[in-house]
């Protein structure tokens, strides 16, 4: 079988996914786990050209069934709606969005676009930024809350200086 581009590389795929979609069939709740250096790959255990992380968000099931499926939605949900709070409270507090944060919110939204076809958190680099991105998000949720508490009403649209980000 060729790996070329062209009919091969897309009947390639294609086995790929009804491979996974058997495998998941007949271990749907926690998957085929994750492959390791020590032991066969999916290569060794499927076929040549299978790639889990190839597949989508098949791929994730296949690996990790649908508690790992769920859970992965879940926090790709989590970070987003975190990140769109943080900047509704940054807005709400500072009179402007955070540019940090909106960045991350419009890179989250591409990963909920491609979610399908990559899921991007999945990945050493995706968990990363996704930690980030929700770390910071809910640092500022906890600073923005504390300068709109303690706001005067005169100056509702200046940034609180020297306000500590952990409410101590």
């Amino acid at each position: 079988m060729s790996c070329s581009t062209g009919m091969a590389g897309g009947s390639i795929r294609a086995k790929a996914f009804l491979k996974a979609i058997e495998h998941i069939a007949m271990h749907p709740i926690l998957g085929a786990g994750e492959d390791s250096a020590y032991g066969l790959s999916y290569q060794d255990i499927v076929a040549k050209s299978f790639f889990p992380s190839d597949l989508g968000l098949i791929g994730v099931t296949y690996k990790y069934g649908i508690v790992g499926v769920i859970s992965y939605l879940t926090m790709h949900g989590k970070i987003w709606l975190r990140l769109w709070a943080a900047n509704m409270d940054c807005r709400d507090a500072d009179g402007r969005i955070n540019p940090l944060l909106w960045g991350m919110l419009i890179f989250m939204t591409a990963q909920t676009f491609n979610l399908a076809l990559n899921p991007g958190l999945a990945y050493a680099q995706g968990i990363t930024l996704g930690s980030l991105a929700l770390s910071l998000a809910s640092l500022h949720r906890v600073r923005c809350a504390n300068v709109i508490k303690h706001k005067s009403p005169a100056n509702t649209l200046a940034p609180t200086p020297n306000l500590s980000i952990l409410g101590t």
